[in-house]
């Protein structure tokens, strides 16, 4: 009997409409509630107090189910209206589709009861028609077969009037690449249109790596572009420059005393770059700090906010705190920057003179390194005095594989180029 119970409970459920997302529990949901004789509220909602020999002590002794939910049978459902006191009929007031009939207050499909009685499995017969078996079965949808569109439950089958939801495919926009996410799809049954929340990607993004350069030519490292948003943080351009101004918004945070820290991340450690304490109860804002008075360091950046007590005082991971945004810092005026380099000779000789002639360049004292691909150390360097334009004399004594290596500013590189010397 505690099958066809719940199985009734699911049918009035189906008919009040299930919603798609939860609701918060009431402080007293029986507050204004009176139930009639034998049966007592739980949950804003009118339960019997007893069901005969059939029931359990209390099958609901251990079952804890969620806020806008109650248990039955030591199963959960959505909180019902109060029972009708006028009919113990508990198909009163339940409506079947033309090919269904009612019983025990669930609609299942009408199978005419054969002349011999005979039911299929699951069933049966009973005032001329095959009906749901209360015996219990280890699988009841193990042996039916329902038509398109309708699925099977408890042995019984059942429209499904949403056959498919998609949402909108995801866009990720990453600081080296994009990707998107294939259309999320629900397929199932319920009575009633339903829309999913907004997805908001939320977490950290790898640091910047260039790609290889390309041979013989000038490789400019693209900065990151967009607005860039996590759980409590926004950031509306993922690059700032230092002449420019950080613009962070927070919102929706805990009424708790919160401060926000600024992190470098391009060393081998993380690197302290600002703090700034947010006023107790603070739950939405904007913190706003010229480029300049940050840390002198250029390069990917976190912006993490934590919440006291949480946090030890003087945390240095950005692991430590409760929410973190990405953005990377560049040089002063070097945001749109696209500098040049050029050879006075097609093929440079080892031990031989060359001249190279260097445009385009911000107004910061940038600096072009010669490296050596095969040991990473530098074998020579130039600053450019803030000059938009110039020319370096070069010698290099061993054939090899070398690279220029471009910085406006700080740490973070911003252009290379290969080099092959000869004999």
């Amino acid at each position: 009997m505690a099958v066809v119970s719940a199985l009734a409970c699911l049918a009035v459920l189906s008919a009040n409409g299930l919603t798609a997302s939860a609701q918060q529990k009431p402080v007293d949901a029986c507050a204004e509630i009176s139930c009639p004789s034998g049966m007592a509220c739980y949950e804003g909602a009118c339960f019997p107090t007893s069901f005969g020999d059939e029931t359990p002590d209390d099958p609901c002794a251990d079952v804890s189910c969620p806020a806008d939910m109650a248990c039955y049978e030591g199963g959960c459902f959505l909180s019902m209206d109060e029972p009708s006191e006028s009919s113990d009929d508990p198909c009163a007031g339940v409506t079947c589709p033309s090919s269904m009939v009612c019983y025990e207050g669930g609609c299942f499909e009408s199978i005419d009861a054969p002349a011999d009685a005979s039911c299929p499995q699951g069933s049966v017969a009973s005032n001329g028609a095959c009906k749901p078996s209360t015996k219990r079965q280890t699988d009841p949808c193990a042996d039916v077969l329902c038509p398109a569109g309708e699925a099977c439950y408890e042995g019984g089958c059942f429209p499904t009037t949403i056959k498919e939801a998609t949402t909108p495919p995801l866009v990720y926009v990453g600081r080296t690449q994009s990707f998107t996410t294939p259309p999320l799809v629900y397929a199932g049954r319920t009575h009633q249109s339903f829309t999913t929340p907004p997805l908001t990607y939320v977490g950290t993004t790898q640091p910047d790596t260039p790609t290889p350069a390309p041979a013989g030519g000038l490789e400019i490292i693209a900065l990151p572009t967009g607005r860039r948003t996590s759980r409590y943080l926004a950031i509306d351009d993922a690059t700032l420059a230092r002449d420019e101004t950080l613009r962070l918004t927070y919102s929706g945070l805990p009424e708790k005393p919160a401060r926000i820290v600024l992190f470098y991340m391009g060393g081998e450690a993380p690197r302290f770059g600002g703090r700034f304490y947010l006023p107790v109860k603070t739950t939405s804002g904007v913190y706003e700090r010229e480029g300049h008075s940050l840390a002198p360091f250029t390069g990917p950046y976190k912006a993490c906010i934590g919440f006291d007590p949480d946090i030890p005082a003087n945390a240095s991971s950005p692991d430590a705190y409760a929410d973190c945004v990405d953005f990377t810092m560049a040089g002063t005026g070097s945001r749109d920057a696209q500098p040049a380099l050029s050879l006075s000779v097609p093929e440079p000789k080892a031990g031989k003179r060359f001249t190279v002639n260097w445009s385009g360049f911000p107004p910061v004292n940038a600096m072009i390194n010669l490296i050596d691909t095969r040991t990473g150390k530098s074998i020579s360097r130039v600053y450019s005095s803030s000059k938009p334009a110039g020319e370096w004399d070069v010698i290099v004594r061993e054939p090899g594989t070398y690279e220029f290596q471009i910085y406006f500013e700080g740490e973070a590189l911003r252009a290379r180029m290969p080099l092959e010397v000869t004999k």
